[in-house]
């Protein structure tokens, strides 16, 4: 009787070590997944920043595809999908489906970091179609080497914080960038210094942020967000054939028949661009270099 006490104290510690043991995660149960680090961006020229920072290591994802338009892209199922996958979205800030949607992109997900890329940067008042929205702003902050260095500078604070193991890639690819828009802006400074104070003609407003870092006047053909009217149309005609402009500059997402309807009264030629090229370096030059060529044969004002 002796022995059968202490055996069924033994027994007893065994079942419940078991019971214990068995409440516990096992080795081989699958782990919680962690979710992807990635992230999205408005449009094609963010993610050169984002790619160039990380060295092309962080996936990230446009809303806007190439050549959609900014101005009439509403975000599909997909995008929202998208978006609820991500870890930061980094807008421009002022795009009129960011201003749209963003209540409906932190319902998708609440922890998703959204991050305005443009803060900190002088705006420029332009047109909204909303006709609830009494100020608005040009969103086109981007195609400007000044408020690009901005941008960039945002998205490396957001990444340093969300990814604090990779911060000194980050910060060594900030410093290549920084040289390269520095040198695109030395390129650019160069270039276009004897035509200081000129007029450009476009169809879309989209280059407000070029025009005055480099000392432009850009004249719109488009009226308050909206096709022109007959008499916006003659004054545009008579402003053209007053400053000598034999050139319209045109975004390759817009329609074409104005410009073409105004080009023909001037004997002038179309040039087409892309403001949403993923290359900025290379699209900010040769933007330069397009309006310096339209320049060399105009009259100065």
């Amino acid at each position: 009787m002796k022995y059968i006490l202490p055996l069924m104290r033994i027994a007893l510690f065994l079942l419940l070590l078991f019971a214990f043991a068995s409440l516990l995660p096992s080795c081989n149960s699958p782990k919680p997944q962690q979710r992807e680090f990635r992230v999205i961006v408005s449009i094609l020229p963010q993610k050169y920043l984002v790619d160039r920072l990380s060295g092309g290591n962080i996936p990230c994802e446009v809303m806007i595809p190439p050549g959609g338009n900014h101005e009439t892209f509403e975000p599909s199922p997909r995008d929202m999908e998208r978006v609820s996958n991500a870890s930061i979205y980094f807008t421009i800030g002022a795009l009129d489906f960011e201003k749209a949607w963003v209540e409906r992109v932190k319902a998708v997900n609440a922890d998703l970091q959204i991050v305005n890329t443009s803060s900190g940067i002088s705006l420029i008042e332009g047109h909204s179609h909303d006709q609830n929205d009494n100020f608005s702003v040009d969103p086109h902050t981007w195609l400007s080497p000044d408020a690009v260095k901005i941008q960039v500078q945002a998205i490396y604070q957001a990444l340093c914080i969300a990814r604090p193991s990779d911060s000194t890639v980050f910060r060594i690819n900030l410093e290549k960038f920084l040289h390269e828009a520095d040198s695109a802006d030395n390129y650019i400074t160069n270039l276009v210094a004897p035509f200081r104070g000129k007029y450009f003609l476009i169809y879309h407003p989209a280059l407000a942020y070029f025009a005055r870092e480099y000392g432009f006047n850009q004249v719109s053909i488009e009226y308050e967000g909206k096709d022109p009217t007959p008499l916006h149309m003659q004054e545009i005609i008579d402003l053209a054939k007053e400053k000598g402009i034999k050139a319209i500059f045109v975004s390759k997402e817009f329609d074409t028949r104005h410009a073409e309807t105004i080009a023909k009264q001037l004997n002038a030629r179309l040039i087409t661009f892309d403001p949403m090229a993923y290359n900025w370096t290379e699209n900010i030059m040769r933007l330069a270099d397009l309006i310096a060529g339209s320049m060399n044969n105009q009259l100065t004002p």
